[in-house]
């Protein structure tokens, strides 16, 4: 990956917004330190915004997960208020492995266990309640993720096993935190109204990222929201900000002539709308062409 789309990676991922409202979110005091201290450690004496990117780590996987975690571990090395005592450490009884810490941090004189999430997820059912979110690809659910984020992952270090790894490791007890983001997509018709947000849920943080779904045999009904936007249908592991950078740029009717040739894919795909602003992609909206496939696929993952 080049060093400008990192560097809008990087900074999309300290201003992603929570998925959730929850009291253990890392909170948005200390992702502010983080990015006081990002921004001069990304600029060299040339006043150059691409400074000590090379130091970023080597990416071991194709999983966009696994690359949101690398963004914030280079987010977390280049600060002066938080140590990374440890990253996806695995935690094990005598029969198997009960887990792993997504991270470990010592904030100043605070300790900290972090878990973290990147989702998106798609209203696909009209039910008030969580489990209404489905995954693009039809294989995960919103409810699901929680619980096992909140139940299973960030309990890790208050369960015994946890507690004592911590105990002999660091002599310390470990705050637990997550920092779960993301993206919703809403039908259409509720995201261009904005009625979605009239009936969110009190779990869902009102001011998540949103965006917008349609059936592909809809697919030449793609909102433009501004005359003069460009689009781009990114690759997964560039559906944060570099997608301007890693795939084709369309002008709107570039993009329906294209779309007009396709076939169902039989997967999900992101189409982005955004505008040049200076040397910084604004993203206007995004949203996901869904398979017929994923809607019959729904009532098996309910």
């Amino acid at each position: 990956m080049d060093k400008a789309s990192l560097l809008l990676d990087l900074l999309w991922a300290l201003d992603s917004r929570y998925l959730i409202q929850h009291a253990s979110n890392f909170p948005d005091a200390k992702r502010e330190s983080l990015r006081s201290d990002l921004i001069p450690n990304l600029t060299n004496g040339n006043g150059s915004n691409l400074a000590n990117l090379e130091f970023f780590p080597i990416l071991e996987s194709g999983r966009l997960g696994r690359y949101f975690e690398s963004l914030l571990e280079f987010i977390f090395l280049q600060s002066n208020h938080v140590q990374v005592l440890g990253k996806n450490v695995p935690i094990r009884n005598s029969e198997r492995t009960l887990g792993e810490f997504d991270f470990l941090l010592k904030w100043e004189e605070e300790n900290i266990h972090l878990e973290v999430a990147l989702k998106f997820y798609l209203k696909l059912k009209k039910e008030p309640n969580l489990s209404s979110y489905i995954g693009p690809s039809g294989v995960d659910r919103l409810d699901l993720k929680l619980a096992k984020l909140l139940d299973n992952q960030m309990a890790l270090s208050q369960r015994s096993e946890g507690k004592e790894y911590l105990r002999v490791k660091y002599g310390k007890t470990f705050i637990p935190m997550i920092w779960f983001v993301g993206f919703l997509f809403y039908p259409i018709d509720e995201y261009l109204s904005g009625d979605y947000r009239k009936s969110l849920l009190n779990d869902i943080n009102f001011d998540h990222r949103s965006g917008f779904w349609i059936l592909w045999e809809n697919r030449l009904q793609v909102p433009q929201t501004k005359s003069n936007s460009y689009f781009s249908i990114p690759s997964r592991l560039s559906w944060l900000m570099s997608y301007s950078s890693h795939s084709d740029i369309y002008t709107y009717n570039e993009l329906i002539q294209f779309l007009r040739n396709l076939d169902d894919p039989g997967f999900s795909v992101l189409i982005v709308e955004w505008e040049q602003v200076g040397i910084i992609p604004k993203e206007l909206s995004r949203g996901f062409l869904v398979s017929r496939k994923l809607i019959e696929s729904v009532s098996l993952i309910s």
